[in-house]
């Protein structure tokens, strides 16, 4: 992926914009564990306007991906859908909070990639981590459900 900063800005984690594509810190990953990232996640290389790699800085992309869905809210139950982008092939999803996750994802997965740009990590991985306390990270707990709130069936990411 090749940005037009010479360095992303001071998030760990974030998303090119109009491109799907997230891009992380090293530092940051390496918080997730080798393992978990080498089994979870495929990384690529970020490269400056001058086109030399930015070091430090990868692109991310889950070997497993989740949709965080949303709900149905009386009276605008036309903001609540989904669509496959016709450039890229991604399952496009838009709701209302609370966001949760339907169907239960992968169990062998750790770390998956969401369709909102991010992470989706385990409770388990998060709770040695003391994310809370470090700068630049946001947070959002997400309950399981065993029948989504948006009205839709089951949506498979892509």
């Amino acid at each position: 992926m090749r940005i037009c900063q010479k360095k992303p800005v001071n998030f760990p984690l974030d998303c090119v914009a109009h491109t799907g594509t997230d891009i992380a810190h090293r530092d940051f990953l390496s918080l997730l564990g080798e393992e978990n990232v080498a089994r979870d996640l495929m990384l690529g290389t970020v490269y400056g306007p001058s086109g030399a790699p930015i070091e430090g800085w990868v692109t991310v992309r889950g070997r497993h991906r989740v949709i965080v869905r949303g709900s149905l809210k009386k009276g605008f139950e036309h903001y609540v859908g989904t669509r496959t982008c016709e450039a890229c092939g991604n399952r496009l999803y838009s709701a209302y909070p609370p966001n949760y996750l339907y169907p239960a994802p992968n169990p062998d997965a750790v770390i998956l990639q969401s369709d909102l740009g991010g992470l989706v990590v385990r409770p388990e991985l998060i709770a040695h981590l003391d994310l809370k306390r470090k700068k630049g990270f946001g947070i959002q707990k997400l309950k399981v459900l065993t029948k989504p709130k948006d009205g839709l069936e089951e949506l498979v990411a892509t």
